[in-house]
């Protein structure tokens, strides 16, 4: 009798253990879906100030090497029953809610860090230009932007509210908090590189001085990165006259 009990409290823990596996991913496939419904509303939905996806491009990416785009979804709901409180002071707290930490899909801290530019997409009926203008000159000062694009913000508004919510806001931030992730997945490729493991699954496609390359590119990726976010205002020389 014990043992049989013991056989269906394991099978019980099992079973729920296998239950929140599944929910896990279905969370994240969740968040992973809002944040495409996010990017792609202005291609499905009318609204006062629509963003085309090649607009992004153009405004986040001051350099062509320089294109990885951090991004962060306010409110942060995986399931349908977490609702938003309407109003003004829920719309403030969403936009402080983007660009916290606990709002970023990869693990990195913006806020320590110098923004190149950002983007917001906001996503509601009700919700006005005025509204987004005013968040942002609001959360400004708290933001570390790069000297020279100090106004480097991309809006957009889409007048379609996302599913079960009043509205939503998704930033995508080029940030120089990248570059602790691109060092990180440097460095672990090269502990593996340095004894050759599991060099063998790849030279049949690739030359090994083909992966040398693409590491020093990945490294160079992350000093460019390093070397914004040190980056100091020139001091301007004032021409003077000739009387």
């Amino acid at each position: 009798g014990g043992a049989q009990k013991a056989n269906k409290s394991l099978l019980s823990d099992g079973t729920s253990k296998k239950k929140e596996k599944e929910n896990a991913f279905a969370q994240m496939n969740t968040i992973g879906a809002h944040l495409l419904c996010n990017l792609t509303c202005s291609m499905r939905f009318e609204g006062h100030l629509n963003v085309d996806l090649n607009e992004i491009t153009m405004n986040l990416v001051p350099f062509p090497k320089l294109h990885l785009l951090l991004s962060s979804i306010a409110p942060l709901a995986t399931m349908a029953d977490k609702k938003v409180s309407c109003g003004v002071r829920g719309m403030d707290q969403m936009f402080s809610q983007v660009f916290s930490r606990d709002s970023q899909l990869t693990t990195v801290n913006q806020r320590a860090s110098t923004y190149l530019a950002a983007g917001v997409i906001v996503r509601g009926r009700n919700v006005q230009v005025s509204d987004i203008n005013r968040n942002i000159d609001r959360l400004r000062p708290k933001l570390k932007m790069i000297p020279w694009n100090t106004d480097g913000f991309k809006i957009g508004l889409c007048s379609a509210p996302p599913a079960h919510q009043p509205y939503s806001a998704l930033c995508l931030a080029n940030n120089c908090a990248i570059r602790g992730v691109v060092g990180g997945l440097a460095d672990r490729f090269s502990k593996l590189f340095r004894v050759r493991a599991h060099v063998h699954h790849y030279t049949e496609y690739l030359e090994l001085q083909e992966m040398q390359a693409a590491y020093r590119r990945v490294r160079q990726l992350a000093s460019d990165y390093e070397a914004l976010e040190n980056a100091v205002p020139r001091v301007r020389r004032r021409i003077t006259p000739v009387v």
